[in-house]
């Protein structure tokens, strides 16, 4: 009924099972270090960002965040006041475009009922 098993099935299973166990270790641990990294990230960043209250810096905080935790070819920053949204900084394919001295953002997006948006500049759309 049951088939004799010979030392060397034996072994062979055995070398395969403590091979298959040993590769489900190595990618737990990656997996883990993976996360930690990311974890590491956002507490730098948050470090970062409780220390400074100025606008401008938080900016480039947010910027460095992003690139070193998300592979994006294009994002971009904005900060909500009262019903307005202001655009302040811009990453598109590897160049960043920050707004223009003295102006209140790239354009504002209304966050209420009828309210319009300004369009992005021309050598940005």
């Amino acid at each position: 009924m049951f088939a004799a098993v010979s030392d060397f099935e034996v072994r062979i299973s055995i070398a395969v099972i403590a091979g298959v166990i040993i590769e489900t270790i190595l990618r737990l641990r990656k997996s883990s270090r993976d996360h930690i990294h990311r974890l590491e990230i956002i507490t730098d960043f948050s470090r970062a960002i409780t220390s400074s209250l100025e606008t401008k810096q938080v900016i480039n905080l947010l910027s460095a965040a992003f690139q070193n935790s998300i592979d994006a070819d294009a994002f971009y920053v904005g900060i909500r006041e009262g019903n307005e949204m202001r655009l302040e900084l811009l990453y598109d394919d590897g160049e960043f475009y920050e707004k223009p001295a003295g102006q209140a953002g790239w354009f504002t997006l209304g966050m209420g009922a009828g309210q319009s948006t300004k369009p992005i500049p021309a050598r940005l759309a």
